[in-house]
């Protein structure tokens, strides 16, 4: 193998992400940034609304800010809406995005153009959240400066009461874990 070809896949592996412990922090981060939102949104402190007599039309903003581990942020936004019956119980539909802003994990700083949207159904048993959630975070994401690049998350993320874990592919890397 010649020491060009050596160096030009080097060079690729560095820009897809480096090795697959960078992509876990990374996966572990943006999923547990992920989990938070949902948490903040449904849980007993939420500012979400249920009107209606005989089904309940719900709205739960999710707006949050996520500190990360490094310094910077990543900032949640979007709703889980839908329909509850009388009791309180039924499934919304979460629908949020992730913007990481200077969020540096693993040495490397996220931020720069990124569409992470995180969905799935939310369910409930008279009111208050019935876990586990299973939600999906798909998108991209910007990362710099050395090395510099983009990449792609797809991975489920299992939110339970007090805790959550992921599986899935970041920068094209199986990865898996808690949050």
């Amino acid at each position: 193998m010649s020491a060009a070809l050596v160096v030009g896949i080097a060079s690729l592996l560095i820009a897809c992400g480096g090795g697959g412990n960078r992509n876990k922090q990374w996966g572990t981060v943006l999923s547990s940034s992920a989990y938070w939102a949902l948490r903040d949104a449904v849980g007993p402190n939420n500012h979400g609304i249920c009107l209606g007599s005989y089904s309940l039309a719900c709205n739960f903003p999710v707006s949050s800010v996520f500190k990360c581990p490094q310094g910077g942020t990543i900032l949640s936004s979007g709703s889980i809406s839908g329909y509850l019956d009388q009791s309180g119980s039924g499934q919304l539909a979460a629908q949020y995005t992730l913007t990481p802003t200077n969020c540096s994990v693993a040495g490397t700083m996220l931020t720069g153009t990124s569409n992470i949207t995180v969905s799935g159904p939310v369910n409930f048993g008279n009111t208050p959240s019935v876990w586990p959630d299973i939600l999906k975070e798909k998108g991209g994401f910007s990362f710099g400066p050395s090395p510099s690049g983009t990449c792609q998350i797809n991975v489920s993320v299992t939110a339970n009461s007090n805790s959550c874990s992921f599986t899935g592919t970041v920068c094209g890397q199986s990865v898996s874990g808690n949050c």
